[in-house]
Formats: C-alpha cells, structure tokens, sequence
C-alpha cells in the first residue's frame, strides 16, 4: 500500500514532526503540488458518513460498479492533485520508499509508557526454519483478569514488501481498550523472501502463540481472533484456513480481514465472475491502482491458482470462524472483499462487511483527517466487538 501519513499513527503526538515529515513525503511525491485538504475544509453537513453492511445477497453489478464513484470529501483531494494520491507502479524504487518510510518513523513521538493505559513487551517466535520473528504483546494495564482476556493475533500490511510492528500499532492498542491482549508478529518481506514465506512465517507463530497461550493471559472461550489489513488480511485469511485444517488448539473464533486482495480473475468462481470488476473499473485509481497490484505481484510472486495467495481458491470455507470484511469503493482488489464474503456466506460462515463508497484502498492511513477516515476507526471498533460477540 502506499505511504502512511505520519499523522494518522494513533500513538502519539507527531505535531512537532509534521513539517519535516511532509518534506520528505513532498520530496519522495514529486511533481504533484504538495496539498492538503483537512475535513475543515468541506462542510460536514454535505458530507454523507457512508458505511454498508450487506449480509444477505450478492450486490448487483450495477450496484458495485457505482461504488467507484468520488466520495463528497474525496473529491477535492483529487482536484487538488495531492501528492499523496501517488501509488506504487512498476517504475517504484522499493529501496527508496523503505527508506523514506524510515525517515517517517523518525518524526513520530513515541507514547509515553508511563500514561497509557496498556503495556508493551518484545519478544521473538521461533520458526521452523531456525529464524525468529520479532513481536510484541499489547496487555491492559491494571488488574490482571482471573480467568483470562480475548486475545488478538495481528498481522501488518504493506504489499509483502513493507511494514513493520508500527503498522498496526493502532489496531492493538484499540483492541487491548476493549480489554484484550493482542500479538503483534512481523513477518518476512519480498522481494528477500518471496511467496509463501510470509504464510510460513505467519502460520508458523500463530501456532506458537496457541500453544503458549497461558503466557499471555489469554482466553480462548473469550475469543481468540486473527487479523490484519490489506496484505495483513491476506495472511490472516489464507493462515485462517490452515489452522482450520491442521486442527489447531485452541481453535480460532475470528478473522479481521479489512481489503483483502485474496481473490483474482484465475481463482473468483465462475457464478461471481461477472460481480468481478474492479481491477479493470479501478485500474487508474489514486492511492493503489492496478499497476500498484502488478508492483506488489512482481516483488511477491505469488502462485496465481494458489490458495495460500488467493484464498477463495481453497476447495472449501466451511467450518471457519465468523470473519469481518471491509471494501473501499475505489479500489481496484474491491471486488475480492466482496465476492469472498459471498463466497464464506454460500458456505455457512458468518461474516460482516463495511463498504466505503467512492474512496481508495487504505483511504483511513493516507488522509486520516477525513470524517469518513474517523467513521471507519469507529468500525473497527464496533468490528472487533461483533468478532468477540458470542
């Protein structure tokens, strides 16, 4: 996915940082001029807060196809050409962009441990091959619960190539407010590690994290939930149905699965082809287009009939935990949140998705000032609580 502004991190203070942190982005974003468009710009009685649960039929075509209209307060972003609207094509220099996204983090303020209201812990899992993989455990400060807390299994995005244990910081922090402990594992990046070293890595400390449970204080019946954004959604959908296949204990009872690329014209089944639009209706979108998927594919290289890159191409869904999907309209891997949650649905899974009409994958991280952003953090929490909800 592209750049995270420096100012949606949810963890601290980086008003002191954000002129030397828009150099940089305007630096690496040239030739676009350097705009930026805050929700007080636009009148928020004209702005329609559009969130779309859908848990019975299939959208007509013409009702996804509509999704890719502008939102109200993504339209001005647009017309100002920010420079933000810049995604991933094959002309990218990755070593570059991980090296501006090193600069980012250097602007950041770090939350002071002593205020917050959970505790932070490094440690490693220890894989098969012999590598560890660092993470970190989220906890609610306080008294210790006697009987244990939901746990949260939590895996970053960044196409395969990018993120870190930063990423989803927000996604822990929310959840342990809700008084949960969360696992948050970092797994190893393409193009150094191609497809599936990712999926080996993250189902390898899934099954360590169920298996040293009690270390965390987690309990299981209170909901043991896996998740992650983008292709933190991938990993936690694919590793979803190997933990279901290996039969693991404890067994999961969630997946967090916000814009997930996990379907693709090899794999989308037959009667959903013609709902299958997006990568060609979105192709030229700002933030991730086509071309970004093409970028990300090329570093990845993913098994194109796969299901452990494309999980709706596993021979069956049934018997997996209620799972919750969130689709950006204007996105081109829209339409693979969409056809996957049918796809769970046909096969008896429960599922819940969010659609954001007329705005670009990940819109919440780039351009985190919108209403419709805040709207959709509002989500996630109510998200979380549904996957908990017995």
């Amino acid at each position: 996915m592209p750049a995270t502004r420096p100012d949606s991190h949810p963890l601290g203070d980086v008003s002191c940082g954000v002129k030397a942190v828009d150099a940089v982005l305007t630096n690496h974003f040239s030739g676009l001029c350097p705009v930026r468009v805050c929700s007080s710009d636009i009148n928020p009685q004209q702005v329609p807060v559009l969130s779309h649960l859908y848990e019975f039929t299939m959208l007509t075509v013409e009702e996804i196809r509509a999704l890719g209209d502008a939102h109200p307060e993504f339209e001005p972003i647009i017309r100002a050409h920010n420079p933000m609207l810049n995604g991933w094509d094959m002309n990218t220099d990755l070593d570059s962009f991980r090296e501006m996204m090193a600069q980012v983090q250097q602007y950041r303020t770090k939350p002071d441990p002593e205020t917050v209201s959970y505790e932070v812990k490094d440690f490693k899992i220890p894989l098969r091959d012999g590598f560890e993989v660092s993470a970190q455990s989220y906890t609610p400060k306080g008294d210790v619960s006697s009987d244990g807390r939901p746990g949260l299994v939590v895996f970053h995005g960044g196409g395969f190539v990018t993120g870190d244990l930063n990423t989803e910081a927000g996604l822990c922090v929310e959840f342990s407010k809700l008084g949960g402990i969360a696992v948050n594992i970092d797994y190893r990046h393409a193009p150094e590690h191609v497809f599936p070293q990712a999926i080996n890595d993250a189902f390898d400390a899934t099954v360590w994290v169920s298996q040293n449970i009690d270390k965390f204080g987690i309990n299981p019946s209170k909901g043991f939930i896996i998740g992650g954004t983008s292709s933190g959604a991938d990993v936690s959908l694919v590793v979803s149905h190997l933990c279901r296949d290996a039969k693991m204990t404890p067994a999961l009872t969630g997946v967090f699965a916000p814009i997930t690329s996990g379907v693709n014209g090899q794999t989308v089944p037959d009667k959903y082809k013609n709902h299958f639009i997006s990568m060609e209706q979105c192709a030229k979108t700002p933030v991730f287009s086509a071309e970004s998927v093409k970028f990300v594919h090329s570093k990845y290289k993913p098994d194109p009939e796969s299901p452990l890159a494309f999980p709706v191409a596993f021979p069956s869904h049934a018997g997996l935990p209620k799972t919750y999907f969130q689709a950006c309209g204007m996105d081109p891997v829209r339409d693979c949140s969409i056809v996957l949650e049918q796809v769970y649905k046909d096969e008896g899974v429960q599922t819940k998705l969010d659609i954001y009409p007329g705005l670009p994958h990940a819109f919440w991280a780039v351009f985190p000032e919108l209403e419709i952003s805040q709207k959709r953090e509002r989500d996630v929490i109510e998200g979380l609580k549904w996957l908990l909800a017995a």
